[in-house]
Parts: structure tokens; sequence; C-alpha cells
């Protein structure tokens, strides 16, 4: 063989490593999304808790105080949806099946020893590569998609509880109000 066969040979286990690698970073993304979507359920369910008519007491009759609860807790829902878009089941690519590598090797394997010459081992690898090129570009923009809509839940999730916080200041500067009077 040669240098340009180790090369190629090289490229492909390469490849399969990337596919391995991209993986790896889908099911990372969708762990990412699932612990985003606890603390937005979280802020949820402590919104819900908060919305008792006793706590409005605190906070007093204030219409912009009821508008920011409803941005929080739309925030929080929104957060949720996104989470649940990147952790939804969809086709993706897979590696090379059974089906493809078969299509791939038939016309070798029609041929004798003998008439394998280097440039058809070449090709080979090269047709191998190529079809792990297309399969790696479609996982990294599955894995894009994913990357974009888990920041857009973050960010969605931050809005959220910065707004909460700021709530949860104004219950505490009430009740200190109240407590001087």
């Amino acid at each position: 063989m040669g240098f340009r066969f180790d090369v190629l040979k090289e490229s492909v286990e390469w490849a399969e490593g990337l596919y391995e690698v991209a993986q790896k970073l889908s099911i990372r993304l969708e762990d990412k999304a699932q612990q985003t979507s606890t603390m937005a359920g979280l802020f949820l369910a402590a919104a819900f808790g908060f919305l008792k008519p006793d706590n409005a007491v605190l906070i007093g009759s204030h219409r912009w105080v009821t508008g920011l609860m409803t941005f929080a807790v739309v925030m929080f829902l929104l957060c949720l949806g996104c989470c649940l878009s990147v952790t939804w089941l969809r086709p993706g690519p897979m590696p090379l099946g059974l089906k493809v590598l078969s299509e791939v090797n038939e016309d070798l394997l029609k041929r004798s020893e003998e008439e394998l010459t280097d440039r058809y081992k070449e090709n080979y690898l090269r047709d191998r590569l190529n079809l792990w090129d297309d399969i790696i570009n479609k996982r990294t923009r599955v894995n894009e998609d994913k990357a974009l809509r888990l920041r857009i839940a973050q960010t969605l999730l931050a809005v959220g509880m910065s707004t909460v916080g700021i709530l949860l200041f104004i219950v505490i500067r009430s009740i200190l109000i109240r407590a001087k009077v």
C-alpha cells in the first residue's frame, strides 16, 4: 500500500471517532436540557405556590406585580417548551449501516484479489470517508440546532429567575416596611 492509503485509512478512523464525539455531545445537550427544565419546573411550582391570597397582602394590590408574576410564569413555560424541543425524539443521522456498507463493498467483493489495485482500495476508503462526512455534517447541524434551542431555554430561565428575584425583593421590602409600622 503506501502513505496515501494510510492517510485515507486514518481519516476514516478519525471520522468514526468524530461521529462518536458528536453523538456524545448530543446526549450532553439533552442532559443539559433536562436539567434546565427541572429548574424551570421548580421555579414554576414555587411561583404557583406563591400565588395564595395570604401573599397578596404582602405585595399589595399592584397590577405591575401581577404582571411580573405572569411574565415569570410565561418565561418558565416557554423554557419548558424549548427544553422539550431539545429532547424531543426525531430522526437523526445514523452511523454507516450494513446496507450502506454492503453497497460500498459490493463492487470490491466481486473482483479477484489480483484485480484490487491500490486505486480501488483508495477509492473504497474515499467513498467511506465521503459517507462519514455527510453523516457528521448532518449530526453537527442537529447538534447546533439543539444547542441554539437550549441556549434560548437557558436565557428564558434566567429571565424568569431574575423576575422572581425582583418579586422576592418586593415582598421582603413590603414585609420590612410593614414591620417598621
